[in-house]
């Protein structure tokens, strides 16, 4: 199991903290989660990397929500587009107290990141990362394609060794039983969160909401 009860990096680094959520945000549905994200993670500000929809109209809107929901908790909220300047947007994520990647169109998303350079920008970032259904798909080592006809394995960065299904319903179960055959699932309802402390060789994590691990097969409740 990839999941230890500690955790040893090299030359004594702070781990790296990843807040994987799973629900639906536009009628502040997350938004007691996010506050206890906020308050774990100790930051007065978030950029978010608003790179999940194709559509320019569809992206727009969605900006004016996440800065209305990070509003709502207290914090503001930086909006990067994938029309804006990369470098300059690479160099604004340096500085960035926490990112945040939301929920949208997964695939579109992968290879915006890929296609920018900025899933690498993701992968040397040190702060508090968050990511919201297709925006915690894509830290995962495949998006497990789930829902639509046959199941598809869909390369991701490979941030996090973890393997996920958001908006978990069982009606999934037959399909997450046979592919946690070779490898680890954790399948999360709405709403909940996975905080997971490390980086892609391991590290601890905690739950809160249900969530349900597959492995070789088997299904059981994560307590």
């Amino acid at each position: 199991m990839f999941v230890t009860d500690t955790l040893v990096l090299g030359n004594n680094k702070m781990a790296r903290q990843f807040y994987l959520t799973s629900g639906h945000t536009s009628q502040g549905g997350l938004d007691a989660v996010f506050a206890d994200i906020i308050k774990q993670a100790k930051v007065i500000s978030v950029n978010v990397l608003n790179v999940a929809f194709p559509s320019k109209d569809k992206r727009d809107e969605k900006a004016r929500q996440y800065v209305g929901q990070f509003n709502r908790l207290g914090i503001s909220a930086g909006i990067h587009d994938p029309t804006d300047d990369i470098d300059l947007t690479k160099k604004r994520l340096s500085r960035a107290e926490m990112l945040y990647l939301p929920g949208g169109d997964t695939e579109y998303m992968l290879r915006t990141l890929e296609e920018s350079g900025l899933s690498e920008s993701i992968k040397g970032f040190q702060g508090p990362v968050c990511g919201n259904s297709a925006g915690a798909y894509v830290l995962t080592p495949a998006y497990l394609r789930i829902g639509r006809g046959e199941p598809e394995i869909i390369p991701a960065t490979g941030i996090l060794p973890i393997h996920l299904k958001c908006h978990y319903n069982p009606k999934f179960d037959k399909d997450l039983r046979a592919l946690s055959e070779t490898r680890e699932i954790l399948a999360l309802e709405d709403p909940s969160m996975v905080k997971y402390e490390g980086d892609v060789r391991g590290g601890v994590m905690h739950v809160s909401g249900n969530v349900w691990r597959f492995f070789m097969g088997e299904k059981q409740r994560v307590p």
